[in-house]
């Protein structure tokens, strides 16, 4: 039967035991984390060269992308601008007609407006002719029974001058009446202009 001596001892042993293969444990999951460290680094290279090489291709597959989508946005601007161009072409187009349409019905209006002037012109010659005439027949008609008889009194009072002398107050009246035949002519000339510049 072991004594407490045996005991110890054993107990002693095994704990050495335990110990040394605690210790080996530890080594070797020291190892072992270790070359996990080591997979898990060459992992992450590999992931990170991975990666790399993946956002190359992404990158230049973007740019790819961009380049075809900014000669698509290129052709799409130059069809526009054609489409642009040929509707200003047109638009023009319609202005010129419309500009030419409307120079040819203002030209008609013009025509019509100098052709109805002219004919106003033409009736307004005639009436101012007939108004000439009519005012020459009454400055005529006013001379022969206004001014005929005064002449004819002149005519007589020279002639009767001729075979007497008069006396010079006569003369002097023969005189202021021939001033005021004159002051009267002129002021139906002036009359006369009035009539024509009012007409």
């Amino acid at each position: 039967m072991l004594d407490k001596e045996d005991l110890q001892a054993i107990g002693q042993m095994v704990d050495e035991k335990l110990s040394q293969q605690d210790k080996r444990m530890d080594e070797k999951l020291s190892q072992q984390d270790k070359r996990l460290d080591e997979k898990l680094s060459q992992q992450d290279k590999r992931l990170d060269e991975k990666l790399s090489q993946q956002d190359e291709r992404l990158d230049e597959k973007l740019s790819q992308q961009d380049k075809r989508m900014d000669e698509k946005l290129s052709q799409q601007d130059k069809r526009m601008d054609e489409k642009l161009s040929q509707q200003d072409e047109r638009f023009d187009e319609k202005l010129s007609q419309q500009d030419k349409r409307m120079d040819e019905k203002l030209s008609q209006q013009d025509e019509r407006l100098d052709e109805k002037l002219s004919q106003q012109d033409k009736r307004m010659d005639e009436k101012l002719a007939k108004q000439k005439t009519d005012i020459m027949q009454e400055v005529s008609v006013l001379i022969e029974s206004k001014f005929d008889p005064k002449f004819n009194l002149l005519a007589e009072g020279q002639q009767a001058i001729l075979e007497k002398m008069v006396p010079r107050s006569r003369v002097d009246e023969l005189e202021e009446e021939m001033k005021f035949l004159k002051l009267i002519v002129r002021k139906m000339n002036e009359d006369i202009q009035m009539l024509k510049e009012a007409i």
